[in-house]
């Protein structure tokens, strides 16, 4: 086992840094439009798989063609070919297109371990064998389906993504425990060097990695098969699992961790709640704060975005800290001009209590907005007259930066 940082096992970032990125971004227009016009012929191919007879070699045929129009490329090591005889195939998990992928050359069953409707797990090739029932039961369907079907189980025992560059996380043990033959396969994914972008990432959704599949030129998809392996009754369920992680993890030139699916979540937890720390990180100069705090999420992005329209003297963190309250940039624009008129009043009782002191009639304390634009005409020496005049300034510093905020992004 490896001491290997987590954080090396996913790609948190999807897109290169520095000079890497000018090539995607003189290549944009063109990936784009090469996008969208993908994703039509792509609703033609799963047409096309509705169709065709399942697990027949014709499907296989013209939709492993139609997947490299579409930029997905499967490519076989001849080193070593499936054995027929196995009745489980075992793989890393580098992308949310390995089973589809696979299928395309050798037509496999995924287990189904979400809730979706039956056509789409149909279209997807997955198959419900009740794993949110108990483990005994998903187990004996999942032994009497290898027992009378010709077509093989596809297993990912990692349970979730990795980048498939460093190192491989604990198997679950299950599929280890259903003593039949298995036949582990590596599973590699690359794409022009041009390119440096993510197939996945820590955070990523899989309409997101499907769009940066159909951006790119081609994707390469690498299957290679390993030997078949049995499990020994003398060798429990976890000590095979190794064993076969072990293996595939050598032909891969990879590691293996004692990370899991559970710490992956973690992890994402850890890397959701991060970029909100800047908050509360008072070594951080201001311009740092403002930095990270514009990285939080394009929505959040947006509406901060929005308010500093309207009170460009407003700071960044006084933003996001009313936004994350509000979600409202509306409310949030009301809430520091409140804001700043309560300190106007305090501001103002200040200075009545300096004036008690003086005898000139002329005497007087300009209260100042933000903006330096509503300032009393006079300091009155009666209370209720002052206070009418703030709750003037305040009806009109909420009706300009209204107006301002409304003339600024067209809403009715």
């Amino acid at each position: 086992m490896s001491n290997i940082q987590i954080e090396k096992l996913f790609n948190l970032h999807r897109l290169p840094e520095g000079i890497a990125l000018i090539p995607i971004i003189l290549y944009f227009p063109l990936g784009f439009v090469l996008a969208v016009v993908r994703f039509f012929i792509g609703l033609q191919t799963l047409l096309i798989s509705c169709i065709l007879p399942r697990f027949s070699p014709l499907r296989s045929f013209v939709l492993r063609v139609m997947c490299a129009v579409l930029g997905f490329i499967v490519i076989v090591d001849e080193h070593k070919r499936r054995d027929e005889k196995a009745k489980v195939i075992v793989t890393n998990h580098v992308s949310a297109f390995d089973h589809f992928t696979t299928a395309l050359i050798y037509p496999s069953v995924l287990p189904s371990i979400c809730e979706l409707y039956p056509f789409l797990e149909w279209i997807l090739g997955w198959r419900d064998f009740g794993f949110k029932q108990n483990k005994e039961s998903f187990l004996n369907n999942i032994k009497g389906f290898c027992s009378n079907s010709n077509i093989p189980l596809l297993v990912q025992p990692e349970g979730t993504t990795t980048s498939g560059r460093y190192g491989l996380l604990k198997f679950c043990t299950w599929p280890f425990s259903l003593d039949f033959p298995l036949q582990p396969m590596t599973l590699h994914v690359s794409r022009p060097q041009i390119f440096q972008i993510a197939v996945t990432t820590l955070n990523s959704r899989w309409w997101e990695d499907l769009f940066w599949c159909l951006f790119v030129p081609v994707t390469w998809f690498t299957i290679r098969c390993l030997p078949v392996m049995e499990k020994p009754k003398s060798v429990s369920a976890e000590e095979f699992s190794e064993d076969v992680r072990q293996k595939v993890a050598a032909d891969l030139q990879l590691i293996t961790t004692d990370f899991t699916t559970a710490d992956k979540a973690e992890l994402q937890k850890k890397h959701f709640h991060n970029r909100f720390n800047c908050l509360s990180r008072p070594q951080a100069s201001a311009a740092e704060q403002e930095d990270s705090l514009l990285k939080v999420d394009p929505e959040m992005q947006k509406m901060i975005s929005q308010v500093k329209d309207v009170l460009p003297n407003a700071t960044v963190k006084d933003i996001a800290q009313d936004l994350a309250q509000t979600k409202d940039v509306d409310r949030t624009i009301t809430n520091i001009l409140e804001k700043d008129v309560k300190n106007e009043a305090a501001t103002s009782q200040s200075a009545d209590t300096t004036s008690s002191n003086h005898t000139s009639p002329n005497a007087s304390s300009s209260c100042v907005t933000p903006d330096n634009v509503y300032k009393a005409k006079s300091f009155s020496k009666s209370g209720e007259e002052r206070q009418k005049s703030l709750e003037e300034r305040k009806r009109q510093m909420l009706a300009t930066a209204r107006q301002r905020y409304i003339s600024k992004h067209s809403f009715n």
